[in-house]
């Protein structure tokens, strides 16, 4: 890949992953306590899967900012925010599937009762 190609990825990478740090102050609630708070029927998101996203997110707007500048070391720190983007998405996923169980056994159990009067 040319060095200029390289250049244009970075910036656009680094643009997203801006946007991926956006994300997690307002999960943290720089811009506010409604932004920070679980989604309604949600699970708060423990101290280690914060941390997680934390990682994930600045390491990839600094790698990326590595591509930019063709940096050798953009990429083993690339590879730390994959790696902590996993951990968090693995955590969000699995929490989104227990919601979601959980909502229909209670929406089952209330047919069931309804229609066994």
């Amino acid at each position: 890949m040319s060095p200029s190609t390289l250049r244009a990825i970075g910036v656009v990478a680094t643009l997203w992953n801006l946007v991926g740090v956006a994300s997690y102050l307002a999960h943290v609630g720089l811009f506010g306590e409604a932004a920070a708070a679980p989604p309604e029927g949600g699970a708060e998101m423990p101290v280690a899967i914060t941390a997680a996203f934390a990682i994930a997110v600045f390491a990839g707007a600094i790698g990326s900012m590595g591509i930019a500048l063709l940096k050798r070391w953009a990429e083993p720190v690339l590879w730390i925010s994959l790696i902590a983007t996993l951990i968090d998405w693995v955590w969000v996923l699995r929490s989104a599937f227990r919601q979601a169980s959980r909502q229909q056994t209670s929406s089952r159990r209330r047919s069931c009762s309804n229609a066994c009067r």
